[in-house]
């Protein structure tokens, strides 16, 4: 089974569990009495217009996703490896994206109303014309960023 296949059956059997009603996607496995995180790796998918109001997705890898024009609204992406994904106007209005690694991400016109992104990596990553209204950027690493206004962040 070549790789592309499996993965258009992880992101099938990724929606049809959110479509059950499914909306946390990680779980705690103990393996030497310590906790392991176990979480979706979706790397390249894409989930473009898909509906993930309120899913939680901490600590997945969903590097160079396509999440353009998806409703993520109030997900919790904490953690989250969204390095290089494409959010060109998603709507992640109140979403959780604590400590997520940004880097290189497209969020042209994304919708960050009210977002958490205290501490993300946002290293060069593209803001043109995102909305940042009451988000909370605390921390966040932003070195050439390209901000909403266009200007570069030092």
């Amino acid at each position: 089974m070549g790789s592309t296949q499996l993965l258009q059956e992880r992101i099938i059997t990724f929606l049809q569990q959110y479509a059950a009603g499914t909306r946390v996607f990680t779980r705690i496995v103990m393996r030497n009495n310590r906790p392991v995180v176990s979480c979706p790796n979706l790397q390249g998918a894409n989930l473009s217009g898909t509906q993930l109001e309120a899913i939680v997705l901490n600590g997945a890898n969903l590097t160079q996703t396509n999440f353009s024009w998806a409703n993520l609204r109030g997900a919790d992406l904490s953690e989250t490896n969204l390095a290089a994904g494409n959010f060109w106007y998603a709507n992640l209005n109140s979403a959780l994206l604590r400590g997520a690694r940004l880097n290189g991400a497209f969020l042209v016109g994304a919708d960050l109303t009210e977002a958490e992104l205290a501490g993300a990596d946002l290293r060069g990553a593209n803001l043109t014309d995102a909305i940042l209204n009451g988000t909370n950027l605390a921390g966040a690493l932003l070195s050439q960023a390209v901000m909403p206004d266009g200007t570069v962040h030092a």
